[in-house]
């Protein structure tokens, strides 16, 4: 009933492009799916943060799935994964351009607003739910 033409795996640049192409697909269908826009936000969030973490500290391929994830009555959570091709041996873009201090609360975004599943992280891959609803 959820799966649309933007649900499932979508292969990304391994660039700095990558975050922008991803809230734009991670929008796009939570809004089909009749999210509520804070939780919509928070969504693209997460998902910012998964794929910027990746392109800055991984090395390609980039992939992002999204799936909808044990559906209740109304709109079912979602489940995000991000693929990448393991660790980088030097840091990406943003790393070099800014302060060490502008950098490291991503993962404390995600924890907040997400939940890892049973599988969730290996080396070439992350993956949280995220709630339909927030709060």
């Amino acid at each position: 009933m959820f799966r649309s033409l933007w649900s499932g795996t979508h292969r990304l640049p391994h660039d700095t492009t990558a975050p922008a192409t991803a809230r734009r697909i991670t929008h796009t269908l939570l809004a089909r799916w009749g999210w509520e826009p804070d939780s919509i936000d928070s969504a693209v969030l997460v998902v910012s943060e998964l794929i910027t973490n990746a392109v800055e500290h991984a090395n390609p391929p980039l992939s992002l799935d999204l799936q909808p994830h044990s559906p209740t009555i109304g709109s079912p959570d979602l489940r995000i994964q991000v693929t990448d091709g393991g660790p980088a041996s030097a840091p990406g873009p943003w790393t070099r351009s800014c302060a060490a201090d502008e950098h490291g609360r991503g993962k404390l975004l995600i924890a907040h607003l997400a939940t890892p599943t049973e599988a969730s992280n290996s080396v070439h891959s992350q993956e949280v739910t995220i709630p339909s609803k927030q709060g």
